[in-house]
């Protein structure tokens, strides 16, 4: 159909314009103003939100997640499934953001929310997006969609958070292209990018790390006692659901 046929060409012109920054970058000769400009034409290709969306199902199927815009959303009745990877559209929050309070997608591994992504059509800083849409969606998680939560962390309670146009990661427009990905679970994180999405496998692999790092520091947590007169010292906790 003509939006396949407008994903075909819209993928050559990319497949080009990354093709000539790798021969500017090799050749090493290219003066500042000539590759600003071939820098410039990749960030700057117009995608539809509908394109933006086929691109981003399509990377998310290619690392073991099931993703299709149309058919794997929340309006369609489709929900958390022990046993399958799922990339579910349009999560209904409690966040009055955005859309309507809508995450683009939420993802799951299993009955866990692991975790929410923000597909963004353009625009100037996709790091941004992270500060504001995806962490008050992680936030304002719906009372009767807890049971999928696997922890909190702070006021968060999905622990990867991704933002992404769905355009290929490149440095030197880092903050414009590529997937920008927070991890909630640790205060002093901040946003950084990456040049691809994180399978379920690596994301399992990723908390089950977590979990036997909580495990090594339990013998060393030292149990203290406080007057009431005494000031308790106050230390940000991680509650699991």
């Amino acid at each position: 159909d003509d939006l396949e046929r407008e994903n075909r060409e819209l993928e050559e012109r990319n497949k080009a314009l990354l093709l000539e920054l790798q021969q500017i970058q090799k050749a090493g000769k290219a003066d500042s103003a000539r590759r600003a400009i071939a820098y410039s034409k990749a960030v700057n290709v117009q995608l539809s939100e509908a394109q933006t969306r086929e691109l981003i199902d399509e990377q998310l199927r290619k690392v073991g997640w099931e993703a299709d815009t149309q058919e794997i959303c929340y309006s369609k009745g489709v929900r958390p499934t022990k046993g399958k990877n799922l990339a579910i559209a349009e999560w209904p929050t409690d966040s009055r953001s955005g859309n309507y309070g809508y995450a683009d997608y939420a993802l799951f591994i299993g009955e866990k929310m692991v975790g929410i992504i923000e597909a963004k059509r353009k625009h100037s800083n996709i790091s941004s997006v992270l500060d504001g849409q995806c962490k008050e969606y992680a936030r304002m998680i719906k009372k009767e969609h807890e049971k999928y939560v696997i922890g909190c962390y702070g006021d968060y309670k999905v622990p990867f958070l991704f933002a992404t146009n769905g355009r290929d990661y490149i440095k030197q427009y880092e903050e414009m292209s590529g997937i920008w990905f927070l991890d909630t679970r640790y205060q002093f994180n901040v946003p950084k990018p990456l040049s691809g999405w994180p399978s379920p496998q690596g994301i399992e692999q990723d908390l089950e790390r977590d979990i036997q790092e909580a495990n090594r520091q339990l013998p060393n947590i030292k149990i203290q006692c406080y007057l009431p007169w005494q000031p308790v010292p106050v230390k940000q906790e991680r509650c699991l659901v």
